[in-house]
């Protein structure tokens, strides 16, 4: 199919009509996750892998929610979840509503593209052989069969989106650089009208000089379109600047969620105060050494064997017996804002409100 026929098709192609919810879907969260456990056996087959264990939380509609925590705490496992790459374990996904796993297969591939999952690295997502305009439409391709020239004019609007002129749509993946890579990831997410989309590390891969672009960008396109977006990262800066909330993970776990500026500006879990802590910082109160940050000590422990009780006393300076003994479940010691912590209330003298540190003696 000729690019200049598409090209031409372009203003005369209506959008594809979105598919239809019922009241109750609607006045739903996007995304209801439930108990959820996501385990894995290990190579030797006597153990069990607990990347994600018992996570439970809501996705309101509209909202950007971010999803922070170290390398290993189970959020790329999570986002698979969350689109039903990975079949969780035990627990429930609703998405609008429904559990996909309860539809037929015909019902369930229509469902899920509504739910779409942006990978971290633009490169392996794309393949080399094909054209951009072809690697764009090709969901559209699966969805509907024969390639046409409307086809061809949705994936043109897509591209057009997120910033990418037309010329760019006979190119491949060489020819552009790791920002343009990942616009065309996004545009292949847009282009089947998603309700919303889950982005992993989206920006980790990509250099400091653009990353913002990427991020403005997607910012832009959410509300544009109303989007809802599950965010994940381990870049502080990052998740504070895009997210509504944001769910901090430690080991499988969610440990605090809140608000994204009283997160910041309270945080009450001492994991979350020490992410904050290691956050760069370029004040003055800083540089005259009024604040240190905060060095935890030792490895995430592994998930097949994690600690007993709360999973982050190994590292935590503030650990006592009953911390060995009891898993601290999530609790909501001010509204909107739940943490899981034996003691969360008991140092607020630790903490510095005005800067967003964990304060410590010089």
């Amino acid at each position: 199919m000729e690019l200049t026929s598409a090209i031409g098709a372009i203003s005369t192609v209506e959008d594809a009509e979105m598919p239809k919810t019922s009241g109750a879907a609607i006045r739903s969260p996007v995304f209801e996750v439930r108990e959820l456990e996501v385990h894995f056996r290990t190579r030797t087959g006597d153990t069990m892998l607990r990347a994600v264990d018992k996570v439970s939380f809501q996705v309101h509609r509209g909202e950007t929610f971010g999803i922070i925590g170290e390398s290993g705490s189970g959020k790329s496992t999570l986002a698979r979840a969350l689109t039903y790459l990975t079949k969780p374990t035990r627990g429930q996904i609703l998405q609008d509503g429904i559990d996909p796993l309860n539809l037929g297969p015909r019902e369930l591939r229509t469902h899920r593209r509504r739910f779409q999952l942006i990978f971290q690295n633009p490169d392996s997502a794309l393949n080399p052989r094909r054209s951009i305009l072809s690697s764009v439409v090709e969901p559209l391709e699966i969805v509907r069969g024969q390639r046409t020239v409307e086809l061809e004019g949705l994936a043109l609007q897509a591209l057009e989106k997120v910033g990418l002129r037309s010329e760019f749509a006979l190119r491949y993946p060489h020819q552009l650089s790791g920002g343009q890579k990942q616009r065309v990831n996004i545009a292949r997410a847009l282009v089947m009208q998603p309700a919303a989309l889950v982005c992993d590390e989206i920006v980790s891969a990509l250099d400091v000089s653009i990353r913002a672009e990427v991020l403005n960008l997607l910012i832009g396109i959410q509300a544009e379109l109303g989007l809802t977006v599950v965010f994940i990262t381990h870049d502080l800066s990052v998740v504070s600047h895009v997210s509504d909330r944001i769910a901090v993970m430690y080991l499988g776990q969610i440990v605090e969620l809140a608000d994204a500026a009283e997160l910041r500006g309270r945080p009450l879990h001492p994991y979350t105060r020490a992410l904050w802590s290691a956050e760069p910082q370029l004040s003055r109160s800083v540089a005259e050494g009024g604040h240190h940050r905060v060095t935890l000590q030792g490895e995430i422990p592994s998930p097949v064997t994690p600690p007993s009780g709360c999973r982050f006393r190994t590292r935590c300076p503030h650990a006592r017996e009953i911390c060995v003994e009891k898993m601290p479940l999530l609790r909501e010691p001010a509204p909107g804002h739940q943490v899981a912590c034996h003691f969360d209330l008991e140092y607020p003298d630790l903490f510095t409100d005005g800067n967003a540190r964990l304060a410590t003696q010089p």
